[in-house]
């Protein structure tokens, strides 16, 4: 009998330290998913707070229509993460420098390429930056990844994405490509397109390994924009951008960059070869009248590309280069550009061909001047299809 007492008494015991070991193992793990979760929030909470960025950019970035679109959405961030903002976007302007094509807008005084040569830039932790809709528009050469030439799209990002960094090695960059535009997503009047920009910032943002934030999808919807301007959201919209860009920046959900295999030296594939004009290679151009340069070439449809004109010119002039389809007696696209004076220049232009395939079509690549007194020589013209945009 006190066997089985003192067996019994044991087996209360032993279950009650194996309770006891069982509750001890459970608050352990409850408090240190506590601590984790709280050392998380603590953790997003404190890599924002105090911070402070910069934000530059064009029209939309300054919420032109909206009567302070630029607060709707930066203070949706400055309250959920506290990240302080300043927005020091600037209406009508652009990242490179020049005049707009056939738009009486100079935008040379507040370009990126020229803001970031007196921006405070040591002061801040973020820079945030948001371009492409007003080069589009302004007609903004692209160029290309290596440029260094403020008057290209890509020549600007480079001058301007290196000045920051010299000026605050430490300050995190990121880039924003454009939003959707319902105003006009076709080719500008230069045969480029949104996407080509939103491209170019992709590449950017790979070539210096910044971090890249895609927009174009986010206003999808008309009924987030102006009415009386599709370019532009309204007050919706803005908000709808904050709330996008504070998950981003909390959650680190970043957009991947363009599947675009960036090498400078192979941007290019030759498809034709140099073509030498006339019997002593130089094909002279005066007045109005376009002139055929080129053989018959084969395009394909919806591709872009490059011709680069070696010429010689006493003055300074305007060349109009297109392609033709002889069998229809009519442009597929045509470009007019200017050329500076002097000798041996090497201009190179971007030129859409068909945008759909046509049976038996024959095309030339044709050029001309656009001035009765114009006295061009064209020394040599090559080909080569614009491998990396598409």
């Amino acid at each position: 009998k006190v066997d089985f007492i003192g067996n019994d008494i044991m087996k209360k015991t032993k279950g009650n330290i194996l309770f006891a070991f069982i509750s001890i193992l459970c608050v352990c793990i409850c408090t240190c998913l506590f601590a984790v979760k709280y050392y998380r929030i603590e953790e997003e909470k404190n890599y924002f707070d105090g911070k402070r960025a910069i934000f530059l950019g064009d029209s939309v970035a300054d919420g032109t229509l909206s009567g302070g679109g630029n607060e709707l959405w930066s203070k949706k961030i400055e309250d959920r993460i506290g990240l302080l903002i300043d927005n020091e976007a600037v209406n009508t302007t652009a990242v490179g420098l020049g005049e707009g094509y056939g738009i009486n807008v100079n935008y040379n005084d507040f370009s990126l390429c020229e803001m970031v040569d007196w921006k405070p830039f040591e002061k801040y932790d973020i820079c945030i930056i948001a371009y492409g809709m007003i080069d589009y528009f302004y007609q903004m050469e692209l160029g290309e990844p290596d440029y260094m030439d403020c008057s290209t799209f890509y020549g600007a990002f480079n001058y301007s994405i290196q000045k920051i960094q010299q000026k605050n090695p430490d300050i995190e960059i990121i880039l924003l490509t454009p939003i959707y535009n319902f105003k006009s997503e076709n080719e500008n009047e230069k045969n480029q397109t949104m996407d080509e920009y939103r491209e170019a910032i992709g590449t950017i943002a790979k070539k210096y390994d910044l971090k890249l934030i895609d927009m174009k999808d986010v206003l999808s919807d008309p009924s987030f924009y102006d009415e009386n301007n599709m370019a532009f959201p309204n007050s919706e919209g803005y908000k709808k951008i904050g709330l996008y860009l504070e998950k981003v920046l909390k959650e680190e959900e970043y957009s991947s960059y363009p599947e675009i295999e960036y090498n400078a030296q192979n941007l290019l594939e030759e498809i034709d070869v140099i073509f030498n004009k006339a019997d002593n290679g130089v094909l002279e151009l005066s007045g109005v009248q376009v002139e055929s340069s080129l053989q018959a070439l084969e395009l394909k449809t919806n591709h872009f590309y490059y011709v680069t004109i070696e010429y010689d010119s006493p003055d300074d002039d305007l060349l109009q280069v297109d392609f033709w389809n002889e069998k229809q007696r009519k442009m597929v696209s045509y470009r007019v550009f200017p050329i500076e004076a002097g000798e041996n220049k090497v201009r190179r232009i971007k030129i859409a061909g068909p945008n759909r395939y046509r049976i038996g079509a024959e095309y030339n690549l044709r050029i001309g001047t656009c001035y009765d007194e114009s006295m061009v020589q064209i020394k040599q013209i090559t080909m080569a299809e614009d491998g990396y945009c598409r």
